[in-house]
């Protein structure tokens, strides 16, 4: 923020960041992956900066302190972050969460009824399509819609009984309070199959509108 240079890279960096931090703060995780290379000129800046600094100087033994200080802020830096960065990297490389993913989608299309309502996370519909459900089908509905979209409450005025199957997992059940159609048709729900587990568990549900 201090160098005219990138002052416009680091504006845009705070505003995003504040996004994230201020109360109640949400920042979806394709946004943070848009500010990857603005925090890597931020960075590079910064350390020209140093850099700069360090080495104008006209006297020996400043500039040995100042690339003292400078190697010490790095190593700090990496001591902070590498061992973070190796740890993600290898839950990266090696962990199959997906597993769960595929068989939940699997399993739906060979065992539920292709004309019905199925709610799930916005990442299942291609998926559920590609299951054997027709393109021009449109039973699958993203969670947020039951409640938020007006166009599911003008064709579906039943609400919830309208709802014939859940896709349910993390993240349906992390935002269900802002969702209370949805989670009254779980409430009515029975439990048909359940893949994976932990974090990455997904239920299949079947509602009984009673």
């Amino acid at each position: 923020l201090f160098l005219p240079a990138v002052r416009s890279i680091a504006v845009t960096i705070a505003v995003f960041t504040l996004m994230a931090l201020r109360p109640g703060g949400y920042l979806p995780g394709m946004y943070v992956i848009v500010l990857l290379p603005f925090f890597a000129i931020a960075v590079a800046a910064v350390l020209d900066r140093l850099h700069t600094l360090v080495t104008c100087s006209d006297r020996p033994a400043r500039r040995l302190l100042g690339v003292g200080a400078v190697a010490v802020l790095l190593g700090a830096a990496a001591l902070a972050v590498v061992p973070g960065w190796l740890d993600r990297t290898e839950t990266a490389l090696t962990a199959r969460t997906n597993v769960a993913h595929n068989e939940a989608v699997s399993w739906a299309g060979a065992n539920l009824d292709q004309q019905s309502l199925i709610v799930s996370d916005n990442t299942y519909w291609n998926d559920l399509v590609n299951a054997g459900w027709d393109p021009g089908w449109d039973g699958a509905v993203w969670f947020y819609k039951v409640d938020l979209d007006p166009a599911f409450v003008t064709e579906h005025p039943e609400g919830w009984r309208a709802i014939d199957y859940l896709v349910w997992n993390s993240t349906i059940s992390g935002n269900s309070n802002a969702i209370p159609l949805v989670r009254q048709a779980y409430d009515h729900s029975v439990l048909l199959h359940t893949f994976g587990e932990g974090p990455d568990t997904v239920e299949i549900r079947k509602v009984v509108a009673s």
